[in-house]
């Protein structure tokens, strides 16, 4: 059964497509009458149409849009639509170590920091790190390539403990 049978199903069960007695030729949808062979939207992600009584409704099949990133356009999805779009930069975009961020965007910097584009201005702050709690033996090291502490052994943990004797 595909997905769109079972949501005819579905609905059946729960009511939503239940024709009022002595009413023929069109469908009830969450309390709306709809005429047969109708179409309409009852969301942003949804196409629903009246066919022969039934009410079928299916999801909204989205472009794959085609953003020229390089050119500063950004990938957004509008409140209320459901498509994502293309968006061309604007006087609210951030460009930031040769690359375009759109407004709102957030991303990883250089130097472990934490970036975001607010209103055209590029704010950075260090990436949080845990709090490092190493052992007597270790102590907490930042590796190469890498942003937080973590603890290693520490290599001044050996010693030599002897007595001195004269032979």
């Amino acid at each position: 059964m595909g997905f769109t049978s079972a949501w005819i199903v579905l609905a059946a069960l729960g009511g939503i497509v239940s024709i009022p007695r002595g009413i023929h030729g069109a469908c009830l949808y969450q309390g709306t009458l709809f005429e047969n062979n109708s179409s309409w939207k009852p969301d942003s992600c949804h196409d629903c149409s009246c066919l022969g009584d039934i009410v079928v409704c299916t999801t909204t099949r989205c472009p794959k849009p085609q953003c020229d990133f390089q050119k500063g356009e950004w990938l957004r999805i509008t409140p209320g639509k459901c498509c994502p779009e293309c968006v061309p930069q604007s006087q609210f975009s951030c460009l930031h170590e040769g690359k375009t961020y759109g407004p709102d965007s957030q991303w990883h910097g250089s130097n472990c920091s934490v970036c975001t584009c607010l209103r055209g201005r590029v704010s950075c702050t260090p990436r949080p790190c845990a709090t490092v709690h190493c052992r007597r033996d270790e102590r907490p090291v930042i590796n190469f390539g890498e942003c937080c502490a973590k603890c290693e052994q520490d290599g001044n943990s050996c010693f030599l403990n002897a007595s001195s004797a004269d032979p």
